[in-house]
C-alpha cells in the first residue's frame, strides 16, 4: 500500500495557508477543522509504520497469528486513510463556505462534489470495518485505488477554484470602492482618468480569473489526471492576476488620498 494518494493531499493542504491558532478555545471551524486533519494524518503514519512491520512479519512467517495481525494492520492503516482524505476534504468545503465572494452556483455544485466523495469515504471506512479476510481487504483498498486519480482532481479542482475565488473577492472589493470614489468625486478630471485605468486593470483581471475557471470546467479538464497541471498553471497566472489587483487597489487609494 502506498502513502501517495495521501500525502499529495497534505502537499495541496498547504495551499490553503490556513494558520494554526494557539489555543482550542479560540478556534474558528476551519482552523478546528485543519487541526483534526493534521491529526489523523499522524495517527494514520503511525499506522502505517505498523502496517508495514506486520506486513513484512506475514511474508516472512506466514503462519496463521501473523496472517491476522496483517490483516488487521491493514484494516486500522486502511480506515485512517479513508479518514484523513474525509477530514481533508472537509477542510477545503469549510474554506469554499467561508468565501462569500465566489460564484454561489460553483460554490454550491463544487461543494455537492466534495460532500458525495466524502460519503463514498465513509461507506469505505464502513466496508472495512465489515471485512474479514485477506480478499476481502485486498477487494476494498483496490475499490479506493480506482477512485484515487478522481480525488485528486477533485482536490486540486477546489483548491484552483479558491484561488479564483480569492482574487474574485478582491476583484470586487475593489470595484466597489472605486465606485464609491467616482460616485464622490466624479466630476474630477484626474478621478476619471484614473477609473479608466482601474477599470482597465480589473477587467484584465477578470479575464485571467475567468479564463482559469473555464479550463477547470472544461469537459475533459479530469479525464488522465489533467487537473494538477491547470493548478500549476492557475498558480502561475494568478501571481499575475494578485499584481494586477495590488496595482488596482493602489490606484484607488491614490485616487481616495486625492479628495
Amino acid at each position: 500500500m502506498k502513502r501517495a494518494a495521501v500525502l499529495a493531499i497534505t502537499l495541496l493542504l498547504l495551499a490553503l495557508s490556513i494558520p494554526a491558532a494557539a489555543q482550542e478555545e479560540t478556534l474558528s471551524p476551519i482552523e478546528r477543522s485543519r487541526q483534526d486533519y493534521l491529526f489523523q494524518f499522524a495517527n494514520y503514519n503511525d499506522a502505517h509504520d505498523v502496517y508495514q512491520t506486520a506486513k513484512e512479519a506475514y511474508q516472512k512467517f506466514g503462519t496463521i497469528a501473523s496472517q491476522q495481525e496483517a490483516i488487521q494492520a491493514t484494516k486500522k492503516v486502511l480506515s485512517l486513510r479513508a479518514e484523513v482524505l474525509r477530514t481533508h476534504f472537509e477542510l477545503v468545503k469549510l474554506t469554499l463556505i467561508d468565501m462569500h465572494d465566489m460564484d454561489e452556483g460553483l460554490r454550491t455544485a463544487q461543494i455537492g462534489k466534495i460532500e458525495a466523495t466524502q460519503a463514498f469515504l465513509t461507506t469505505h471506512k464502513e466496508n472495512i470495518e465489515r471485512t474479514n479476510s485477506t480478499s476481502e481487504v485486498n477487494a476494498e483498498s483496490l475499490r479506493i485505488e480506482r477512485e484515487s486519480e478522481a480525488m485528486n482532481d477533485l482536490a486540486y479542482e477546489t483548491l484552483t477554484l479558491v484561488l479564483t475565488g480569492q482574487a474574485q473577492g478582491l476583484e470586487i472589493r475593489t470595484r466597489l470602492l472605486l465606485n464609491n470614489v467616482v460616485e464622490e468625486r466624479g466630476q474630477d478630471q484626474d478621478v476619471q482618468q484614473g477609473a479608466s485605468d482601474v477599470r482597465r486593470l480589473l477587467t484584465a483581471a477578470r479575464v485571467s480569473i475567468d479564463k482559469i475557471v473555464d479550463s477547470v470546467l472544461g469537459s475533459d479538464a479530469t479525464k488522465g489526471g489533467k487537473m494538477a497541471s491547470i493548478y500549476k498553471n492557475g498558480q502561475k497566472e494568478m501571481r499575475k492576476v494578485q499584481t494586477t489587483l495590488k496595482e488596482a487597489a493602489q490606484l484607488v487609494q491614490e485616487m481616495t488620498r486625492g479628495g
